[in-house]
């Protein structure tokens, strides 16, 4: 995935022609004295053919995905999610916030236990029969207000 499907410029340079730009500035100090010189090779590749040059010289094909044909999605993406956790038992969505937290510098067998624990802990709040029960009956569910549940001590 590449921004703008790789058609950004970035300048390159052949570390020895550079190096002799430079030298031919500091060996002409009175010339160079208070310019600015910009050094690169004649031909610049974009992002894209810089990609596909490496590519073709390990022995692989690259396709190229521009980011903004999948940003331009993002917003739906996005709204579809925030939509499905508004669906969702406030109190179960704290928890797993909380969950994602502290998992998140834990090994996995770690995080797996303490999620496992924290499902047993919720099996007792009304939401977690409510969910099925609204499910079973094909109706909205009626969640009860966020309940601050904390998992601290799982």
């Amino acid at each position: 995935m590449l921004p703008e499907g790789g058609l950004t410029l970035m300048s390159h340079g052949y570390g020895k022609h550079i190096a002799h730009a430079v030298l031919l500035a500091t060996d002409h100090i009175d010339v160079a004295t208070g310019k600015a010189y910009n050094c690169g090779d004649q031909i610049t590749l974009s992002l894209r053919q810089w990609v596909q040059t490496t590519a073709a010289a390990c022995g692989v094909e690259a396709e190229v995905v521009s980011i903004p044909d999948v940003a331009g999605e993002l917003d739906t993406l996005t709204g579809a999610l925030i939509d499905g956790l508004r669906r969702n038992s406030p109190s179960a969505v704290a928890v797993t916030k909380q969950l994602l937290w502290r998992a998140r510098t834990m090994p996995l067998d770690e995080g797996l236990r303490l999620g496992g624990k924290a499902i047993g802990a919720f099996w007792g709040h009304p939401d977690s029969a409510e969910g099925p029960r609204a499910f079973a009956e094909r109706r909205p569910p009626r969640w009860h207000e966020a309940d601050r549940i904390d998992i601290g001590e799982l």
